[in-house]
C-alpha cells in the first residue's frame, strides 16, 4: 500500500511539472496583438483626419529648397520675323584716317548702308535669320543668341566675292522694340561700326 501511494505521488508530480513546463513554453511563443492606435477625438467631438504626406524611414524631407529653373522656365522676349535699319561704319586706320570721312572731316554717305534682318527664327532664346546690307561687305545667315533681359548676340557669315568674312553684331533690344550696337567686321581690313534696326 505504501509502494502504490509512492508511485501515485511520482505521477502526479511528473505530469504537474509536465504542464507546468507546456504553459510556459506556450506562454513564451504567443504575443497578444496590439491594437490599433485610437485618434483623439477633438475639442468639438471630431475625429481628426491625418493628411499629407509620410516621410519614408531613413530619409528626411528637403526643407527650404528653391527649384533650380529650367530652360522652358526663363521667358525670353519675342523677336520680330524682319527688321530693318541702317549700319554704319566708323572704321578708322588711325586718328586722322578714316573709311567713312572725307578729308575736311565730313562723313562719307557711302559708310551708312541700309540694314535688313530677315526670316528670323527664334527658339527660346536662340536665333537664326538672314542679314542683309549695301555695304562693301557681303551678305548671309546669321545665328545668335538673345538673354533674358534682352541682349542679343549674332554672328553673320558672308561673302564679299573675294573671301568668307565673318561679321558679329551685339545689342540690346529696346522696350519700344527697336534694336541696337556695335558692329565688326573680319576681312583683310576689319571694321568696325554700329548698327540700329525697327521691326517691319
Amino acid at each position: 500500500m505504501p509502494q502504490r501511494r509512492t508511485i501515485s505521488s511520482i505521477l502526479f508530480f511528473s505530469v504537474l511539472l509536465i504542464a507546468v513546463v507546456v504553459a510556459f513554453l506556450l506562454g513564451g511563443h504567443i504575443v497578444p496583438p496590439v491594437p490599433p492606435p485610437t485618434p483623439t477625438p477633438t475639442g468639438n467631438g471630431e475625429t481628426p483626419t491625418l493628411t499629407g504626406s509620410v516621410t519614408p524611414p531613413g530619409k528626411t524631407a528637403a526643407q527650404g529648397s528653391t527649384p533650380t529653373p529650367t530652360e522652358s522656365s526663363v521667358t525670353y522676349p519675342k523677336l520680330a520675323l524682319q527688321y530693318t535699319g541702317s549700319l554704319h561704319d566708323t572704321t578708322c586706320v588711325n586718328s586722322s584716317v578714316c573709311y567713312c570721312k572725307y578729308a575736311n572731316g565730313q562723313p562719307n554717305p557711302q559708310c551708312d548702308s541700309t540694314l535688313t534682318l530677315s526670316s528670323l527664327v527664334q527658339h527660346h532664346n536662340e536665333l537664326s535669320g538672314y542679314f542683309t546690307h549695301d555695304g562693301p561687305n557681303g551678305n548671309g545667315p546669321f545665328t545668335g543668341v538673345i538673354t533674358s533681359d534682352g541682349k542679343i548676340s549674332f554672328t553673320v557669315t558672308s561673302h564679299d566675292n573675294i573671301s568668307l568674312i565673318t561679321e558679329v553684331c551685339t545689342g540690346t533690344l529696346h522696350s519700344d522694340g527697336s534694336m541696337s550696337g556695335t558692329w565688326q567686321a573680319f576681312a583683310a581690313v576689319s571694321q568696325v561700326g554700329t548698327w540700329q534696326v525697327s521691326p517691319n
